[in-house]
């Protein structure tokens, strides 16, 4: 049993505690993912913790306590914070996601804001490998006159997909089950966009512990990383319309092994490299020539 006094510790010793432990577990950012997860367990927005009368006022309930000290704890072990709270902000919008399905990650937004600034009017777009559907809702929302194919092989992928469709209310996105290119019907393609699975079989020992909870089917490339890239430049040509684009996310180090791969095609070439925030070649925007 708890006791009293300690049921009535207020938000910032509870938040300090946390943060402390967190740090000791070689959390990243230990204090901001303390506020999340308590956040998570008032089911509070983490703006009202600092808020004069709610920190004067608020005494824990001892189910509350025990829930905050537990999943702090699995913080603890590198589990995501994503899966902990089950969401993700991405693009200013709050989605939905679950283990087994692939974390958006904040480099992906480089690859929705240069998608939005090359297609406009009512595009037809592709988002292959969807995953929890972050980009083909970004985009849908963003792009209200556009079409919106979202592809996956993933059951649990396609199911949190759904789920964030609905959630933002985008009736303008078709979700499809398919094998990169395989159950695709649709040709003039105005934009292909897609984070495919990227880790190389050597990179797999250097990744960060929260990866390992990940399903591995969304970070393993092939033995170089470079799998689902060939795959799909050697399709997308078929169903890009003219002067189309395929815009790609890539790893570190990746960047001339891509354009060694596009230099054979005489329907594909690289119009422009974007670096991530912190200078690393990230986006690749591709075009397919005119004729």
């Amino acid at each position: 049993m708890i006791s009293s006094e300690l049921l009535k510790k207020n938000i910032e010793s509870k938040l300090d505690w946390a943060a402390d432990y967190l740090g000791l577990c070689e959390v990243s950012s230990p204090r901001l993912d303390a506020e999340l997860i308590m956040s998570h367990v008032l089911e509070r927005k983490k703006a009202e913790f600092f808020t004069t009368a709610f920190e004067a006022n608020y005494s824990f309930k001892e189910d509350e306590l025990k829930r905050f000290e537990r999943l702090v704890h699995l913080r603890g072990t590198r589990y995501p914070l994503q899966y902990i709270t089950g969401l993700v902000d991405f693009m200013g919008l709050d989605l939905k996601v679950k283990p087994g399905v692939f974390i958006p990650r904040p480099e992906t937004e480089i690859l929705v804001e240069n998608a939005t600034r090359r297609v406009s009017g009512n595009p037809f777009i592709l988002d292959l490998c969807t995953g929890s559907g972050n980009i083909a809702v970004s985009l849908a929302k963003f792009l209200e006159g556009a079409t919106v194919m979202a592809s996956d092989i993933s059951d649990d992928a396609l199911k949190i997909a759904e789920d964030n469709i609905k959630l933002h209310k985008r009736n303008n996105i078709k979700l499809i089950k398919s094998d990169l290119f395989e159950n695709i019907d649709e040709y003039r393609i105005d934009l292909i966009i897609s984070n495919p699975p990227y880790v190389a079989e050597e990179d797999f020992e250097s990744l960060m512990p929260e990866l390992l909870y990940e399903p591995i089917s969304s970070l393993y490339g092939g033995s170089d990383g470079l799998y689902f890239y060939r795959k799909i430049f050697d399709k997308a040509s078929f169903f890009l319309a003219k002067d189309g684009y395929l815009i790609v996310e890539i790893g570190y180090n990746q960047i001339e092994q891509i354009k060694n791969i596009l230099s054979v095609s005489n329907k594909l070439f690289v119009e422009e490299v974007v670096k991530d925030y912190n200078g690393i070649d990230r986006v690749v925007v591709i075009r397919r020539k005119n004729g």
